[in-house]
């Protein structure tokens, strides 16, 4: 059965996230648009919405002041799923696959979720967690060989942002936060 649908968007006068606040590297600025971007996520899958494509430039700033608010932007790639089905095959932006997309292998909404923990990474600590420049097939090898334990607090940030990162890229989907749980985080 095929379902056509729509969905439809305010104005977003502020420009993609990362040119608009530029590897903030502001743990306060970074919670409001980590806070934003959680509740977006959470409204998608709440509708059975799995982005496939979370980026910084798919998040765009609804206006160019401090108290802009972070929008989910280009659906383009989306797909409608029921929480019992499972998708494969490979989409979304290699920098920000998920490492079961990686890998080849089926998955569900919390591949959102991984790439969600890659762009909160860069506005907590504001640097990208992958190396800048790396190809695509690079990337992809980088995210389908991480093990668990990868990730580090080495930078001096709040404990409650770093478990929050941490709960995101957790390299078993089961395990990771779902958006659901995201919006209860300490951090949030």
């Amino acid at each position: 059965m095929f379902i056509l649908g729509y969905l439809i968007m305010g104005l977003a006068l502020g420009g993609e996230l990362l040119q608009a606040v530029l590897y903030t590297g502001r743990e306060d600025r970074a919670r409001s648009i980590v806070r934003d971007i959680t509740e977006g996520l959470k409204a998608i899958h709440r509708k059975g919405i799995i982005h496939s494509d979370i980026k910084p430039d798919n998040i765009l700033l609804s206006t160019r002041t401090p108290a802009a608010r972070a929008l989910l932007a280009d659906f383009g790639v989306s797909t409608w799923c029921d929480g019992a089905q499972v998708l494969d095959g490979r989409c979304g932006t290699a920098r920000y696959m998920a490492p079961e997309i990686c890998a080849d292998r089926k998955y569900g909404s919390q591949v959102d979720m991984w790439s969600f923990g890659l762009i909160a990474y860069i506005l907590v600590f504001g640097k990208p967690l992958l190396p800048e420049g790396a190809t695509d097939d690079e990337s992809m090898q980088l995210n389908a060989a991480l093990k668990p334990g990868f990730l580090k607090n080495t930078e001096g940030h709040s404990a409650e942002a770093f478990g929050f990162i941490k709960s995101l890229l957790r390299i078993n989907p089961a395990k990771r936060l779902t958006a659901h749980a995201a919006v209860n985080h300490p951090y949030l």
